[in-house]
């Protein structure tokens, strides 16, 4: 898929209890929670690259016992001692991004993290998404009709300027580049009677300015790089969907996608870095499957989707009101995740009240415990007479585990992409809508319909 956005929570009876079937969970965290250390927890908070000052922080130990709550910095950053396990929770750390909402008062976002450790430094952030226009011009290749223009920031299109002329041309536009992106271009002749479309050969500029002002490349195009994509064992009847991306200094680029038959396909690219991420999803019902897997990748790659993922969803999310919690139910065989990110709507209209909560967390076999908060500003936990829907729950097996996903930058603004960190790795997903149940029927829950580990728009 593309993945899912994430959040945190502030209980660390989230990672424990009984499953919704009653058999025993199976339970991930990464440390003992021994109750003691003299290294601080550090968040910081940023968007669009600046600091978000005034961001409400709790710090919440494993039994529910608020430790601190602190308003983020000048620097964005908030810190406090918390022992092992702990978790820490921001009210309306991007308040304008929460879907259907507006960020006006009695309408909230809460991020948690859970199964917190000591000397942890977490980073939550939105990328700027600004979009700039600026005129892109660029060699002409004999033959070609149109061109491909594949970036770090979005992708665009350019035109011959005249027949049999020198250069192709067009106006750009491209989204969160912060003044550079790095740049491919694919040159192709398009059938203009069957529309059948045929590569010609391509070119790659590392960190072209971006700022509006008008771009002239120079670089010389070269022939294609023929790559080839192969799947085995994929679920009977499963519509596969791949997404490459080369990984250059800007970030990933693009991505291209290849045109599968059955479970195979090829895309012509330009030769452009040594490293890249290439995306399997498939959909089956209100589940999501994906498997990301980044560094020196063969030119034909091939992956075995048997063992791949996690192991399956196969009762959708509720929310269970008496116990605060989401559940629900998982296959018996498979590996057992790393982790889980949840995101919950969530509506009391006696105090005409809406959140959104994301919570991230260390894998608990069935189910995530909302975590109990101070309630200077609100109680939190959805009760009887609010209503509340579990919208997705992703679990996720990873390279670094939990540990990994906890102290990755996550970003709220761009998707699953940017947790990519390391010379190679691997993200498996597996994210289930959450079942059309709320405590109170009268009343419409807080819904987003993003299909991203942790909501991003993409």
């Amino acid at each position: 898929m593309p993945m899912r956005f994430p959040s945190l929570m502030i209980l660390v009876g989230a990672c424990g209890g009984g499953s919704s079937s009653g058999a025993p969970p199976d339970v991930n965290v990464d440390a003992a929670v021994d109750g003691a250390s003299s290294q601080p927890v550090t968040l910081t908070v940023t968007e669009g690259g600046a600091p978000r000052v005034g961001v409400h922080v709790y710090f919440v130990a494993t039994d529910s016992t608020p430790v601190a709550t602190v308003d983020t910095d000048a620097g964005g950053m908030a810190s406090a001692m918390l022992p092992a396990g702990g978790s820490v929770t921001l009210l309306d750390p991007f308040p304008d991004t929460v879907e259907e909402l507006a960020p006006t008062v009695g309408q909230n976002q809460l991020v948690s993290y859970l199964g917190v450790q000591p000397g942890d430094h977490l980073t939550l952030l939105r990328s700027d998404r600004l979009a700039v226009s600026f005129t892109l011009v660029a060699p002409a290749v004999t033959g070609a009709t149109n061109y491909d223009v594949i970036t770090t920031c979005g992708n665009d299109s350019l035109r011959p300027d005249a027949a049999g002329g020198a250069t192709a041309s067009g106006t750009v536009m491209l989204k969160g580049c912060h003044g550079a992106t790095d740049v491919a271009i694919v040159a192709r002749s398009v059938d203009p009677v069957s529309h059948a479309s045929t590569p010609l050969s391509g070119l790659f500029h590392a960190g072209a300015v971006a700022d509006g002002t008008a771009v002239t490349l120079s670089d010389p195009y070269a022939a294609l790089v023929t790559r080839s994509f192969t799947y085995l064992n994929p679920p009977a009847g499963a519509t596969l969907d791949v997404a490459h991306s080369p990984l250059a200094a800007h970030g990933p680029i693009g991505p291209f996608k290849p045109t599968l038959t059955g479970n195979s396909g090829t895309i012509h690219e330009p030769v452009t870095t040594a490293s890249s991420a290439v995306t399997v999803s498939y959909d089956r019902s209100t589940v999501h499957y994906s498997v990301m897997e980044w560094g020196a990748l063969a030119v034909d790659y091939q992956l075995d989707l048997a063992g791949a993922l996690p192991r399956d969803i196969v009762d959708p999310p509720t929310y269970d009101v008496a116990g605060g919690r989401a559940t629900w139910g998982e296959a018996a065989q498979g590996a057992t995740p790393d982790a889980s990110v949840m995101l919950v709507g969530a509506a009391r209209p006696a105090q005409s009240r809406k959140w959104t909560w994301t919570v991230i967390a260390p894998y608990t076999r069935g189910e995530i415990r909302l975590p109990r908060l101070p309630t200077d500003v609100a109680d939190w936990i959805p009760v009887a007479g609010d209503t509340a829907r579990v919208d997705q729950v992703t679990n996720l097996k990873l390279t670094g585990g939990y540990d990994a996903l906890r102290t990755a930058k996550i970003d709220f603004g761009r998707d699953d992409r940017s947790l990519i960190s390391g010379a190679q790795g691997t993200i498996a997903a597996v994210n289930a809508e959450g079942a059309r149940v709320t405590v109170a029927p009268a009343a419409a829950a807080v819904r987003s319909a993003r299909r991203s580990i942790f909501g991003s728009r993409r």
